[in-house]
């Protein structure tokens, strides 16, 4: 089953929206606990009655310092502006007067004008969770009632420490899957160059199912091909050298025949006008041995320069190989051989080139001609073989007193022109009966 495809946007997204709910998740949970230890803290220590007995002692301490009077409510107002550290209520009563409210003087210091007593002092004036104490003012004692939120000030400092750490989780999860997706770049950036410097051996990377994984193993398999084709150039170099050594080093016996019956006609070694006629067939006859040589190798050098000729339209089997078998028949009978055909034509088609075929039944029978047996017949069969055709020829070999200078080349040709056809060339030779049996594959196109 194939993977669905994310593109490194939609996971980028993802990763965002996941980090967000693993944010808000943890902030959560981390709210809910710090304020249950929070809430145990507090009801167990006395951190805001002590804060409080604090705040208080400033206080009394800048009245007597000061000399300030109970009603002064500007002074008080911004000496409370000066201890913003906290968020606090303060009222001073004295008796059941009420001669400074923070709250009151927050709003008559704002809009400059009187508030009627029913203002908020009103509804918690007499409440007794207020921290109270007499101080001696300048005109004469008076009660100071005092609420601070010592405790909303450590929740709200947690809740920014949850908020922050909530955050840093996001960046981090968000950082994570961005980090491993650059080290990946990172690593094929790696990878590429050790390909420039020739490992073609080396893989590539591919991690994931996305644009970078796409591009990784595009880059694998271009890796592949590239090593192909480095490997088919190396052998086919080697090829053209062992080639060129062969036909260099077959080619000599004849050019040494060569130059000597030249040599002899020249010194005057013969003085009979038949022994010069017959040195002259013999040179003749060498000259006609290089000529084959080089003309085969340069027909391989064409055929590797022309390796884009493309084959011909499907044709019938029998209007192909028909006319060139028929001539090939008629070529070796007249020289001699005779053959036994077994012909069936399968009632399909090919698509092959028809200068190829030419040349390798002129290969074909420039073989038979050098190497069978005349007194033994040469089989020919065509058919067909799982949907392939099949051409197929039989000699038996000649005893030779002497070995002809040959190099391969014209069989090498041949197969090589088949591969270029898409076919396939086989050869065996079995008790001293040389087999060649060439493939062609049918096709049904039109």
């Amino acid at each position: 089953m194939s993977k669905i495809r994310l593109s490194i946007k939609v996971q980028s997204l993802l990763a965002l929206l996941i980090s967000s709910v693993l944010a808000v998740a943890f902030f959560f949970l981390t709210s809910a606990a710090s304020d249950r230890l929070l809430d145990r803290f507090f009801e167990k220590s006395k951190y805001v009655e002590t804060k409080s007995e604090a705040y208080l002692d400033a206080f009394e301490t800048f009245i007597a310092g000061a000399g300030i009077a109970a009603d002064d409510a500007g002074a008080i107002h911004r000496w409370q502006e000066n201890e913003r550290s906290v968020a606090a209520i303060l009222y001073i009563t004295r008796g059941s007067e009420v001669l400074y409210d923070s709250l009151r003087s927050d709003w008559k210091t704002e809009y400059g004008k009187d508030v009627p007593d029913a203002y908020f002092g009103e509804e918690y004036i007499n409440n007794d969770w207020f921290f109270k104490r007499t101080i001696s003012f300048a005109d004469g004692d008076a009660t100071v009632s005092f609420y601070s939120y010592f405790d909303q000030r450590a929740a709200d400092i947690a809740w920014i420490i949850e908020a922050l750490l909530s955050a840093v989780l996001l960046c981090a999860v968000f950082v994570w899957f961005i980090r491993r997706k650059i080290n990946y770049v990172i690593r094929l950036e790696e990878e590429i160059k050790i390909l420039e410097t020739g490992g073609l051996d080396y893989p590539i990377t591919v991690r994931g199912n996305d644009e970078l994984a796409s591009l990784a193993a595009n880059l694998d398999q271009m890796r592949l091909a590239l090593s192909d084709n480095i490997r088919t150039e190396a052998a086919a170099v080697r090829s053209n050298y062992d080639l060129v050594v062969a036909v260099s080093h077959d080619i000599r016996t004849p050019l040494t025949s060569l130059a000597l019956y030249l040599d002899l006609i020249l010194t005057g070694k013969y003085r009979e006008p038949d022994q010069v006629l017959e040195t002259v067939e013999k040179a003749r006859g060498k000259v006609t041995q290089i000529k084959q040589m080089t003309d085969q190798l340069f027909e391989r050098f064409i055929f590797e320069k022309n390796e884009d000729q493309p084959p011909e339209a499907p044709a019938p089997i029998r209007a192909i190989f028909e006319d060139a078998l028929s001539g090939a028949v008629g070529y070796l009978e007249e020289n001699g051989f005779q053959i036994k055909a077994d012909v069936c034509w399968p009632d399909r088609k090919a698509r092959v080139v028809g200068e190829y075929v030419s040349r390798i039944v002129d290969n074909l029978c420039s073989n038979i001609l050098k190497y069978a047996e005349p007194a033994q017949p040469v089989l020919l069969s065509v058919y067909e073989y799982e949907n392939d055709l099949r051409i197929r020829l039989s000699n038996k070999c000649r005893r030779l007193t002497e070995q002809p200078e040959s190099t391969g080349i014209g069989l090498e040709n041949v197969r090589f022109m088949m591969h270029r056809m898409g076919g396939a060339c086989r050869m065996t030779i079995a008790n001293g009966v040389y087999t060649i049996c060439l493939t062609f594959r049918c096709t049904t196109d039109e």
